[in-house]
């Protein structure tokens, strides 16, 4: 699995993040942890996971392949997160849709914790 140099986080500390980044980097375990990819298969946008959903043995062909763009304590923040992290790519690029784009292009690294949800 790799981490985008651009990942986004909602909610995790950064001492915890130092702690987990090598642990997914290495496909270990993580506990109470949600990530943000974007598509294993091509088609989408970005994927919300429960991190230790993509260490069973269906992933393995796939891990190698899978880049992290987001990192949540929980579904909630995750898709919290989606939505700060669409509305940054479009921003930034005037389109939705270029999200793989964005973050090959670097993107940016960002905190989101401070996010309140729109009404």
């Amino acid at each position: 699995m790799k981490i985008s140099d651009a990942y986004y986080t909602y909610g995790i500390s950064k001492r915890k993040l130092a702690k987990m980044i090598p642990n997914i980097s290495e496909d270990q375990p993580v506990k109470k942890l949600y990530v943000v990819t974007l598509p294993i298969l091509e088609h989408g946008l970005l994927e919300i996971y429960e991190y230790g959903k993509l260490l069973h043995k269906f992933y393995d062909g796939y891990r190698e392949d899978i880049t992290v763009v987001g990192l949540a304590p929980d579904e909630e923040s995750a898709f919290l997160l989606v939505e700060e992290m669409i509305q940054d790519v479009y921003d930034a690029t005037g389109d939705k849709l270029s999200v793989k784009e964005f973050f090959a292009d670097g993107g940016k690294k960002k905190d989101a914790s401070h996010h309140t949800p729109r009404s």
